[in-house]
């Protein structure tokens, strides 16, 4: 399993408003 990958992913998914 890759977390770290997965945190990765969901970080760049997850774009807070600017």
């Amino acid at each position: 399993m890759k977390l770290r990958e997965n945190e990765r992913q969901v970080l760049m998914d997850y774009e807070p408003p600017t």
